[in-house]
């Protein structure tokens, strides 16, 4: 696989998703309402804990992990967005054909599709996770109480689960854009097929027990989960029948 081939491909995505604006609403208004939530929850966990006293730092990790959870979907949903239209908004231009007759390989076309909704996903992610990390250290030391975050299940969450669910969410809208006949129908399809993976890995953690177990089998399903979606998705990519419906 040829790396210049895939940087040229989500280069010109890229410019495409910076023109488009009718997806600055999904990809700003779901994620400040989830990170406002969890600010709000981390605000009011902070000043119980201190006004309680004890172990406060351990109090405060406990009692936000679920804003902490709940920000995945985050990476699942914004990976989607722009990943459901890559393919389809291509059949719609008349620009995929062009594209397809190109020497480049099914692997370099699709990661190179993958580079950017990927890259929306990961990094609106790990900005949430910043914004609030920042915030509750910050509300601790104007109590002057040591910093509780990132911590071990903030950066587990941040860096293993919500990278896996981006990578999810990136594939399975790329292999619904793949067949779908329009963006509605793409993005529709994409968030019914990549959501299930966040919500069971809120299933996981609310039924059973929070453990290194725990956390490392989720992390070992969805890896297994990323795996297949991406091998799927390359795999079932057929070229002439995608030439034959565009003509």
């Amino acid at each position: 696989m040829k790396l210049a081939r895939v940087w040229e491909v989500a280069r010109k995505d890229h410019f495409e998703v910076t023109r488009n604006r009718s997806l600055y609403f999904g990809l700003f208004f779901l994620p400040a309402l989830i990170v406002l939530s969890a600010l709000g929850q981390v605000y009011f966990v902070v000043q119980k804990a201190v006004a309680s006293g004890g172990a406060v730092v351990s109090t405060v990790q406990d009692g936000t992990f679920l804003s902490l959870l709940f920000l995945l979907l985050i990476p699942a949903s914004s990976s989607v967005v722009i990943g459901s239209m890559a393919i389809v908004l291509e059949k719609a231009n008349r620009s995929l054909e062009p594209l397809l007759a190109t020497p480049i390989s099914d692997a370099e076309l699709l990661w190179g599709k993958a580079v950017v909704p990927l890259t929306y996903g990961v990094g609106s992610s790990a900005l949430a996770y910043a914004i609030v990390f920042a915030f509750g250290d910050a509300l601790l030391a104007a109590h002057g109480q040591p910093p509780a975050f990132p911590g071990p299940v903030g950066a587990y969450f941040m860096g293993v689960i919500g990278s896996l669910l981006a990578l999810i969410g990136t594939f399975a809208s790329l292999w619904i854009s793949i067949r779908a006949k329009d963006l509605r129908d793409a993005q529709q399809l994409s968030f019914l097929v990549a959501l299930p993976s966040f919500g069971a890995v809120v299933a996981a953690f609310a039924l059973l027990p929070v453990s290194i177990p725990t956390f490392a089998g989720v992390a070992a399903a969805l890896a297994v989960v990323t795996y297949g979606m991406i091998t799927r998705t390359i795999r079932r990519f057929d070229r002439p029948e995608i030439l034959l419906k565009l003509g």
